[in-house]
């Protein structure tokens, strides 16, 4: 099946092919937080600007695709989706100064991580359509692999942390997005941002609010966009953060990493 044409038997999500592809994405994102999980903000940042015009390249390479196959709907090739903000974060925050700055790297570990992990495992706007071997299939995996990973980066190595603070920042990144996506989907009849309904999303809910009234659906996304990515990162950071203060205390009172003061106590009788 060549590369960049139209058809071919769709890789399927969690066919075999899908999975090992999947699993070697992130072991090699895993594998490369660990071996540079020290690298100096200064070098993030240029790593940053790198990836926002590898992926940049990459998505024109997407927009041709579409465009040379007719597909001219505003919903195949106008990177307006909530994944899609990767493109403009990483911009923002590899380029961008204050505020602008900020609001990238908050979307990156805020949004990003628990984004770039899911598609991994569900890309349902890529892998369900075409072979693994295909020009969007490829691009899809990568795209979201380097998504994981520089979210993953800015949180390790101390560069961006994340607080309660910073939700009202990473809320209106997003919510910008939203309201262009809804404007964009009146005048063209588009679902960007997937504000105007749930496509295929298997939750009648929506569905039904979103037939009956329009503005609280959209609403609905919003939130869950905001909440369902933010604060479970957060959590998980904070619980990362509190066992390393609690290693860190130990290791002060003389104890080895790892072994618990009650521990450290029946060793010493021992000897």
């Amino acid at each position: 099946m060549p590369f960049f044409a139209e058809g071919g038997t769709p890789c399927g999500v969690f066919s075999r092919t899908h999975l090992i592809v999947m699993t070697v994405c992130f072991l090699l994102v895993w594998t490369a937080v660990v071996l540079t999980r020290r690298m100096q903000e200064r070098t993030l940042v240029r790593l940053t600007r790198i990836i926002a015009v590898l992926i940049t390249v990459l998505e024109g390479g997407k927009i041709a695709y579409c465009f040379i196959h007719g597909q001219y709907g505003l919903n195949q090739w106008l990177p307006l989706w909530f994944c899609s903000l990767f493109l403009y974060c990483a911009w923002c925050a590899g380029f961008g100064k204050g505020k602008i700055r900020r609001a990238g790297r908050l979307f990156l570990v805020g949004g990003g991580i628990i984004a770039g992990a899911s598609f991994l495992i569900m890309p349902s706007t890529s892998v369900a359509n075409y072979p693994m071997w295909h020009y969007l299939s490829c691009y899809s995996m990568l795209f979201h692999s380097l998504m994981h990973y520089l979210g993953l980066m800015y949180l390790v190595t101390g560069v961006q942390k994340l607080t309660v603070r910073d939700f009202s920042l990473y809320a209106l990144f997003v919510g910008v997005f939203c309201a262009l996506g809804i404007v964009v989907n009146h005048y063209s009849g588009c679902n960007l941002m997937f504000m105007r309904e749930p496509y295929n999303l298997p939750i009648p809910f929506l569905h039904t609010l979103a037939a009956s009234c329009q503005p609280a659906y959209s609403l609905v996304i919003y939130l869950a966009y905001v909440f369902g990515t933010f604060f479970p990162t957060l959590g998980v950071y904070r619980l990362v953060l509190a066992v390393k203060e609690k290693m860190r205390h130990m290791n002060r009172r003389g104890l080895p990493a790892g072994e618990s003061a009650g521990e450290h106590r029946r060793r010493k009788n021992v000897v």
